[in-house]
């Protein structure tokens, strides 16, 4: 009997003991599937950030390009009317007009181009 109770002792020691080591490795897996979550997160956030950063730079470059291109118009419009003897912003004649907002209106097109909408 006492053979019997010893044994019976020994098997439930094993049995936890294995119990025991099951949890710890289920314990131990979950842990590392968490950190795998958590790094393709940083990594999916990461590479947002890169696309945020590249769309405001893309951006800051098209508003760049359109600012230069409506400077370049004034400065035309500008040196146009004083070749006539007028103020810088004064009335062109229709076709001078014409060919510079023509002129500006392909400028921009260009940025809008190379830089998206």
């Amino acid at each position: 009997m006492k053979k019997l109770n010893e044994k019976i002792i020994i098997a439930v020691i094993i049995g936890l003991a294995i119990v025991g080591f099951a949890l710890v490795d289920q314990q131990t897996k979950l842990k590392v599937l968490q950190e795998q979550e958590r790094m393709e997160t940083r990594e999916r956030e990461k590479e947002q950030l890169r696309q945020d950063e590249d769309e405001f730079t893309r951006n800051q470059k098209l508003l760049t390009c359109k600012l230069v291109a409506d400077e370049k118009r004034h400065g035309w419009w500008a040196k146009e009317c004083k070749s006539q003897g007028s103020k810088e912003d004064c009335r062109l004649p229709e076709y001078n007009a014409d060919r510079i907002d023509a002129s500006n209106k392909n400028d921009i097109d260009n940025c809008i181009k190379l830089y998206g909408q």
